[in-house]
């Protein structure tokens, strides 16, 4: 009964304003509902307000379980947050103090490419052995090519012509060297980990300032990557930003199959 006359006064009021309908409704199935509340699972601390940044799952990156690839933008690659991206540059340190040739039992070549081969084995990111060129055309294939004037931590940066590996006296030698993006420093300037003459080493590159080797204070913005010899030909430059061809993330894709491409 006490129902029936409650059901009455709110269609009486609902037919005069018809805005009124919803909140009577709201009002009504509040005053039926269980004594005991409402339930939620889990904690309720964060209810009603968008979670903080560590309650925030990672992306997996523009290459989903899925297999379709996201959005990504051709000059700019995610944020190098992704935990892949992570282990990439603590690999890379590492590699400056101690020996790296062999990742879980697997020996990799004493270069450039096998240096960077196995950073990324020490991510679960598997590139098998490719050499620098091989590495560049995967990086296209995936889509993880990018021409980024600052590539993020973690990335693959690629350069021609750092030597004559053709012996013709001539500038047409491309994708010689490659090298992993360790950090970046205020100004914009990049270090990066590579395999050089001397071993594992760090070197600096700034893509703002490609053609100065250091600024006002003698700090270094762009290494000396190749040998400057008397039978270079005219134009050579020597400079890492001079020599740069682009970058690469291959953390986007991880997991990666040794057999792509």
């Amino acid at each position: 009964m006490r129902l029936n006359l409650v059901m009455s006064r709110v269609q009486a009021i609902a037919s005069t304003d018809p805005s009124m309908r919803l909140v009577l409704l709201a009002l009504l199935l509040t005053a039926c509902a269980p004594k005991q509340g409402l339930t939620l699972p889990g904690s309720t601390r964060h209810v009603g307000s968008r979670p903080p940044p560590e309650l925030t799952p990672p992306a997996e990156g523009p290459w989903l379980r899925s297999g379709q690839p996201a959005a990504a933008t051709p000059d700019r690659p995610l944020p190098s947050d992704h935990a892949a991206a992570a282990l990439v540059v603590q690999a890379a340190q590492d590699s400056v103090v101690r020996a790296w040739r062999r990742v879980d039992g697997e020996t990799y070549r004493d270069d450039c490419s096998g240096l960077v081969c196995a950073l990324h084995a020490s991510a679960d990111i598997d590139l098998a052995h490719r050499n620098t060129a091989a590495l560049f055309e995967l990086a296209k294939e995936l889509d993880v090519h990018h021409r980024a004037k600052i590539p993020l931590p973690g990335d693959v940066v690629f350069f021609d012509d750092t030597y004559d590996r053709n012996e013709n006296g001539r500038l047409d030698d491309d994708l010689t060297h490659l090298a992993v993006v360790e950090k970046i420093r205020d100004d914009g300037t990049l270090t990066l980990v590579h395999r050089g003459s001397k071993g594992v080493t760090r070197i600096w590159m700034n893509l703002h300032r490609p053609d100065e080797h250091a600024d006002a204070d003698g700090q270094v913005l762009n290494s000396f990557l190749r040998v400057r010899k008397g039978s270079d030909p005219k134009g050579t430059v020597y400079l890492t930003g001079q020599l740069w061809r682009g970058g690469a993330s291959f953390w986007r894709a991880a997991p990666l199959v040794a057999d792509a491409g």
